[in-house]
């Protein structure tokens, strides 16, 4: 069985659930406690068995509050995904063609990101290979 990896960038506003989200992915639970916000980024690694094919997202859970929006320039580098959570897409739009040219950009509304929409951007970037 082969392995392959990939560096998945999660952007969008704060407070849409991103972390959450990939938490959730990350270990079938709910966070649970008060929010807190993300500042810079973490990352957490998703793995998916397909078929003939072990495939692990390095997802980089970056920080909406636009007190830190001159950070994330620098974790879009090299990414093969990015999964954009907004109201206003249009917002990450530049950043992700400025830095990010020949990523998988997937485009999800606050309150749609779940487990599906990581297992669909690991389907997709295997489809394409690396």
């Amino acid at each position: 069985m082969s392995h392959l990896s990939f560096k998945v960038v999660l952007a969008g506003d704060a407070g849409v659930g991103k972390t959450n989200a990939v938490y959730h992915a990350f270990s079938g639970e709910n966070k649970e406690g008060p929010y807190t916000p993300t500042i810079g980024a973490c990352v957490h690694p998703l793995t998916y068995d397909f078929p003939d094919t072990l495939v692990t997202l390095n997802v980089w859970d970056t920080a909406g509050n636009p007190a830190f929006a001159c950070l994330p320039d620098g974790y879009y580098l090299e990414a093969d995904g990015v999964i954009i959570v907004a109201s206003d897409p249009n917002l990450y739009q530049d950043r992700t063609d400025r830095i990010c040219q020949g990523a998988l950009v997937m485009v999800v509304s606050p309150g749609e990101l779940n487990d599906e929409t990581f297992v669909e951007m690991a389907r997709s970037l295997l489809e394409r290979g690396k």
